[in-house]
This record gives structure tokens, sequence and C-alpha cells, in this order.
């Protein structure tokens, strides 16, 4: 099974050729206005699109700053918290960055560094940060101390805000899991997650931990019908916890030999059931988003199907599920131009429309030149629009939204870009954080 490491990877080395294919032509969006750059790693950068509310409010360094965002943000009385996947120490040579970090952002772009990860403890924190009373809960895909895996299976932290960590578990691979990698979930002074991989199979395992670090594997997947590799976290509906698998399922379906990925259920006593599974064409195939409860129905995004022909595989969907029938319909199949290709994180709810990000597309012409992604909006009776198309290279905006579901905070929705920027690379950049208001 694939990790979303080297999913991540995949797609970085995918765009890579691309832009070496199109000569390193420059995305398309709208001209953008420099309002101003700091000469510290800590200060704004901010760059205001003049055809949409788009700003920029920051853009990594790649040293000590970080680098890569790869999860949705925290808000906390308007500041938000959030982690990069690489960067931390000091070094800008593309490609070794250090081994992530976490950071706090003012709404005015002022970035502070609270933690700097560092091998052979956990590295690479791809799960955004929960917040349980005044401490901060979070993972890191790799690393840490338990010896299933090569480079360490990953552990689970407690943070406080000035930025004093305490490693509550250290994943072994089995039978307790390998790389958690979706946000943890607070219910009832305990927090619940998933990881891509490891457990009883090997193929991801569902976990339950108390806030002092004792984990209990509620459930194993077995990689067939009930499911395999989990990326996303969970949701709590009225104490049923609802997910998604990347893969497994219906087996032999139209997009992989794997599975095209599942919705599932489980209780607080480890009971898994699958209430839906992917076909792979038209309904979509790899969801690998949280899902998101509107009005007692649940919306996601899969990463490909669709039955789009443009794209190999499909260029991904917006659906919506009913947890009482048990069905599912997609409400908008992405098209791989101007509209975006590939949603990866999930959907967020503001004045009764969902807002997500796709990673690609946003050029009418995807596969031939490189496109840097969308943010978007769209009703539930499937009426999409897209809010801003990133221009990536030597523009400065970001490219690849790869990250978590956008934050809102007072009418304004907050997001990060895995790579682009102002710094690092000029063709691929160290990420960003941005801001956008619909």
């Amino acid at each position: 099974m694939e990790s979303r490491s080297a999913l991540r990877h995949r797609n970085l080395q995918a765009i890579a050729a691309l832009i070496v294919i199109a000569g390193l032509a420059s995305c398309v969006g709208a001209p953008i206005v420099s309002t101003g750059a700091a000469e510290n790693g800590t200060d704004v950068h901010s760059k205001t699109a003049r055809s949409s509310s788009y700003t920029l409010l920051y853009s990594f360094r790649g040293g000590k700053d970080g680098a890569n965002p790869a999860a949705a943000l925290l808000d906390v009385g308007g500041t938000l918290y959030g982690s990069t996947a690489t960067g931390g120490d000091g070094k800008k040579d593309l490609g070794n960055y250090g081994d992530g970090t976490l950071f706090s952002i003012s709404a005015s772009g002022s970035e502070q560094v609270l933690y700097r990860f560092k091998k052979p403890g956990g590295f690479t924190p791809e799960s955004g940060l929960t917040r349980v009373d005044n401490n901060f809960f979070g993972t890191t895909g790799e690393g840490g101390q338990g010896s299933g895996c090569p480079q360490g299976c990953g552990m689970l932290f407690k943070i406080t805000a000035p930025g004093t960590l305490q490693v509550l578990y250290y994943f072994n691979g089995s039978p307790d899991g390998a790389g958690p990698l979706g946000n943890l979930l607070a219910y009832r002074n305990r927090l619940y997650g998933v990881t891509s991989s490891g457990g009883q199979r090997s193929n991801g395992a569902i976990f339950e931990i108390g806030l002092a670090g004792r984990e209990r594997v509620l459930y194993s997947f077995h990689g067939g019908r009930d499911g395999a590799s989990p990326f996303a976290g969970l949701l709590d509906v009225n104490g049923l916890f609802y997910g998604t698998t990347t893969q497994g399922g219906k087996q032999k379906c139209s997009s992989t030999l794997l599975g095209c990925g599942t919705i599932f259920t489980v209780d607080q006593s480890g009971a898994e059931d699958v209430v839906y599974r992917f076909q792979g064409s038209g309904d979509g195939a790899m969801p690998e988003s949280d899902l998101t409860e509107l009005h007692g129905r649940l919306y996601g995004t899969t990463y490909y199907g669709g039955g789009t022909t443009l794209c190999d595989g499909g260029c991904g969907t917006v659906f919506d599920f009913d947890p009482g029938s048990h069905t599912e319909s997609v409400i908008y199949r992405f098209q791989g131009g101007s509209d975006g290709i590939h949603p990866a994180a999930g959907l967020t709810v503001m004045n009764g429309k969902l807002y997500g990000t796709t990673t690609l597309g946003g050029y009418n012409d995807c596969l031939i030149i490189t496109s840097c992604g969308t943010v978007f909006e769209v009703t539930t009776s499937g009426a999409e629009r897209v809010l801003y198309t990133f221009r990536g290279p030597f523009h400065n905006d970001g490219e690849v939204p790869h990250g978590g579901r956008l934050t809102p905070v007072n009418g304004v929705l907050y997001g990060t870009t895995l790579q682009g920027g102002a710094h690092c690379n000029s063709s691929m950049g160290c990420g960003t954080v941005f801001a956008i208001s619909p």
C-alpha cells in the first residue's frame, strides 16, 4: 500500500517533470501586487491578488522557520497553529530542510516556531494539531523509538503553547499501527485516530489513546472489503465515528486492483462497519480527506475517479453521503482544467456552502502544462466556482495546496500550500500560508 508521504512525493516529482516539459511555464492566475516584504524569517511577506480577496500571509524560507506545510491550521482565538513536514534545522539547500516544525501565525502574518523536530525522534508531522484544554496534541508520520519500521513508525505527542513537547506514545508498526497522518479526534477526554499502515495486517489501524498516553487498537484493517490505508482523521456523529480509507473495499474496481476506498464507521468498542465502497468510475476513487457534516449529511472528496476522461484515473470528485440510507452521490466531478484536479483536502462549511482546494489544475490543459491548484466553492446542489487559481513558479503566491481543509476565522478562510512562495528554490518553493475571503 502506498503511504501518504510516498503519494505526496510522487505528486511532487510529477509536478517537477511537468515544469521541465513546459519550459518552466508559469501557471495562470490573477496578477499579484507586493505590499511589502520583511527581511527576517518571522515577519510577513504579503502579496494580494487584485482580482480576488486572496492574501499571501507568509512564505516559508526552508530554514529554521520550516518548510512544506501539509496539514490544516487550527484557530485558537484568532491565532493559527500548524505544522511543516520538513524544515527547522536552518539549512536552505533543496531537499535538506530538516525534520519538521510546529508553528503559530497571526492574522497579520507574523510566524513563530514553537518546536523543531529532529531525528531519531519523531519527524515529518503531516497532521494538524488538536486542542484539549490548554494543550495541543498531534502526531508525526515517521521517527520515534518504535522498532517495527526502518525509519520509525511515528509518535503521538502533547505540546503546550510555549513549546514544551512531551512524547505520549511511540508506534511500533505491529500490532498498533504505523504512519499516523490524519488529525486526532478529541472525544470525552480521549483521542482517536488512524494509522495509514501497520496494525495486525499492515493495512492500517484505528486507535484510541488516553491523554496520559495509554494506547488501545480499536480495529486493524484486513485490506479487503473492509478497506485499507486510511489517511484522514475521524468525524464524530453522535458518538459514532466516520472515516475513509484510500484503498480496499470493492476489489478490482475501475481505477485500481487494490480497491477504490471506503467510508466506514467505528464505535468506541472497536466494531467497524463499511457503509460505502467506492467503485472508481463515476462515484470517485481514493478518498484522502476527512468527512464534513452539514444538515445531517456527510460531504467529502475523492482524489481520483469521477469518470472524467481527461485525467488518467479521473480528476476527482466532491460527494454527498447519507448516513441513514448509506447512499453516495457525486455533486461535482472535476474536469481537470480551470476547475482543478485531484482534491486531497476535506471540505469546510461556511454560510451553508462547501469550500476546498485541489492540489493541481486551474489551467485548461493541465496534463500538458503544469498547473498549481485552486481554491473552490461548491454548493450542496453541485454548483462549483473557482475562487483562486495559484500561479506558482516565479509568482510567489504558492502552489499545490495539499494540506488539510481550509480554516474559517470571521468569514475568512486560511490554508497552506505545500510548495511555492517567495523563498527556497525558485521553481518549487518551501510553501505558504494564505487567506482568502469568499
